[in-house]
Formats: structure tokens, C-alpha cells, sequence
């Protein structure tokens, strides 16, 4: 009888272990994913300021704005404005490629996660130890009848980061 009742306290314990460990991997990753849209909207914002440095650099924007800074010298406040607007172009180049970095470096995080997430909740199912941790949110990966929505979603995304780095 002693046996029965440590081997159930033994699955009983083995199981909790298993659930608190889906559910750390399960914060962990939703902490990845936050990180990665944060980092998706700076490389959005960044993106939008390059576009206005764009427009900025424009001869006739030079011009006026060079106008505006006082300097008796036309050529010399173009040049100085010229010099200032792809100075900061380039800082806005350079912060954008570690966005890019930081974003794929992320992006592969998630995916092992979610990886291991499956692979733990599949071992779980196969010895007969059923997580009592539910995913908090389904995942395209773990789900092959995921909502049409948000494969959409990740498509769309996926499609503009491609955008961005050609660009």
C-alpha cells in the first residue's frame, strides 16, 4: 500500500514539475515577444524618421532650411545642413541595423521556445503525464488549424520586414 501511495505522490510531483516547467517556458516566451514588438515599433519609428531625412535632404529643403539658419554664407549653410541631416541618416541606418539584429536574434528565440514548449507537452502526452498548464495563447507553430487571421498577421509581417531590409 506504501507503494502505491509514493509512486502516486512521485507522478503526483513529477506532473507539477512538468507544469511549472511548461509555464516558466510559457512566461519566458511571452517576455520574448514582448521584447520583439517593442523592438518592432522603435525599428517602425526609426523607419518613419529615415523616410523624413529623406525628404529633408532634398535640395529645396536644404536650401530652405539653410535659409533659416543665419549663416551670410548660402553654400557654406547648405553644406552645414547637409553635413547635420546625413550624420543623423546614418546613426538612423546604423540604429536600424541593430533593430534588425536584435529582431532576428528574437525572432529565433521565440521559435526555439515554442519548439520545446511542444516538445515537453508531446513527452508530457506520451508517459501519460497531462500538463495541467494550458498555452496561454496558440501558436501558429504548435497548431496546424491556427486561426486564418493571424497566419495572415504573420505573413503581413513577415512580408515588411523583408521590405525593410531590401530597402
Amino acid at each position: 500500500m506504501r507503494i502505491i501511495l509514493l509512486s502516486a505522490l512521485l507522478c503526483l510531483s513529477v506532473l507539477s514539475l512538468v507544469a511549472q516547467d511548461l509555464t516558466k517556458l510559457e512566461q519566458q516566451t511571452e517576455t520574448l515577444r514582448a521584447q520583439l514588438r517593442e523592438v518592432t515599433e522603435k525599428e517602425a519609428a526609426l523607419e518613419a524618421r529615415r523616410q523624413q531625412l529623406d525628404e529633408d535632404l532634398r535640395p529645396e529643403n536644404v536650401q530652405n532650411r539653410a535659409a533659416l539658419t543665419g549663416i551670410l554664407d548660402a553654400e557654406a549653410a547648405r553644406e552645414q545642413v547637409r553635413k547635420q541631416l546625413e550624420g543623423e541618416k546614418a546613426r538612423v541606418a546604423q540604429q536600424l541595423e541593430l533593430l534588425a539584429t536584435s529582431q532576428a536574434r528574437l525572432e529565433t528565440a521565440i521559435a526555439e521556445a515554442e519548439a520545446e514548449m511542444v516538445r515537453r507537452r508531446a513527452a508530457a502526452l506520451t508517459s501519460n503525464q497531462l500538463p495541467t498548464s494550458e498555452p496561454s495563447q496558440p501558436t501558429t507553430s504548435a497548431l496546424p488549424s491556427a486561426h486564418p487571421a493571424s497566419q495572415r498577421r504573420v505573413r503581413r509581417h513577415r512580408q515588411s520586414r523583408k521590405r525593410v531590409r531590401r530597402g
